[in-house]
């Protein structure tokens, strides 16, 4: 049985939204990607965090081996946006489609958990933690660059599973 980390973090500016994931396992990061929202949705965290996690929860298990065990790493924007939707009886979904629909992607695995991102200073952050917020950062800045809005429509046109519109 396999165990893995999915760390997953969302930042916005005035124009775009990225969610980052990272996974993880005991030799290190495997592989990290990201998803970006754009136009009114990306305002829409709860949605978009929904969209996100399913995509990536689906890219996760084509790449997983086997049965599998996965670490849900969230940063704060997700766990209350996504997590407690989909924790029993905590909070009711905003979209209770998506929340099932998140649910079900959740169940490829043979047993997940929740965690959060590190917030402690002393701690430091964890290479997974990093690389997921480094490139949501990264992306968020090289989207503000004319390089980037090109890419950003490259993306659109080939691989529109990227883009949360």
């Amino acid at each position: 049985m396999m165990k893995y980390v999915l760390t997953c973090c969302y930042a916005d500016d005035d124009k775009h939204g990225v969610f980052s994931y990272a996974l993880s396992n005991y030799e290190g990061i495997l592989f990290s990607d990201q998803i970006i929202a754009v136009g009114n949705r990306k305002n829409d965290k709860s949605y978009c965090g929904h969209i996100a996690l399913r995509r990536a929860l689906r890219d996760v298990s084509k790449r997983s081996e086997g049965v599998s065990v996965i670490t849900l790493k969230l940063d704060d924007v997700l766990i209350e946006n996504v997590a407690y939707e989909l924790l029993e009886s905590v909070n009711t979904p905003v979209y209770p489609s998506l929340a099932e629909s998140s649910k079900r992607a959740l169940r490829r695995f043979q047993h997940y958990e929740f965690a959060k991102i590190t917030t402690d200073v002393d701690v430091g952050l964890s290479v997974d933690e990093a690389t997921a917020l480094d490139e949501c950062e990264s992306k968020l800045d090289e989207l503000k660059t004319l390089k980037g809005r090109l890419a950003l429509l490259k993306m659109r046109l080939v691989s529109p599973n990227k883009i949360i519109q």
